[in-house]
């Protein structure tokens, strides 16, 4: 039994573990998830359309810079040529608010399977638009991960979420 649950055990920790990613910002300034420092919402999304969503999620909750728990909006696209990259954060940042350009982070690193693992046990989607909430603590760790569209009732609950993990 003991054995079991030592094999168990250390799949379990990973399951609840984000990867690290690291990258830039629209406005260039370089960001690492988990940031080491404080806990961190992201709203992840894996498609064009995501977009939307994410902005409802950021206006929904009136998210502002806090000592407390950072945010950041993280379109995971997967690793693409340095070129096309560059199109595509130029593209982002025409249509991104200016006023969240420090905190829209688009990832096109390889290990979008990594936080999608980490996310829902699964390296495919079924819902490829509806993003994810999640917080992370200080060391990656997973404390709240669903995919959820930005209705009043899911943002009070993520706003409520975002409460007890800060205290």
């Amino acid at each position: 039994m003991h054995l079991i649950v030592m094999l168990l055990f250390p799949m379990l920790v990973f399951a609840n573990a984000f990867p690290s990613i690291s990258g830039k910002t629209l406005l260039d300034k370089k960001i690492e998830v988990p940031n080491q420092t404080s806990r961190q919402l992201l709203i992840l999304g894996f498609d064009m359309k995501s977009a939307e969503p994410m902005e409802a999620w950021v206006r929904g909750l009136n998210l502002i810079p806090s000592p407390n728990i950072s945010w950041v909006q993280i379109p995971v696209i997967g690793p693409v040529p340095p070129f096309v990259d560059g199109f595509i954060k130029g593209g982002m940042k025409k249509s991104v608010p200016e006023n969240e350009q420090s905190t829209f982070f688009p990832y096109f690193g390889n290990k979008k399977f990594d936080i999608l693992k980490s996310l829902q046990d699964s390296e495919t989607l079924t819902d490829n638009v509806t993003p994810f909430i999640v917080i992370l603590s200080e060391n990656g760790i997973i404390h709240f991960s669903e995919q959820l569209q930005p209705t009043t009732k899911n943002i009070e609950r993520v706003s409520f979420a975002v409460k007890k993990t800060i205290k």
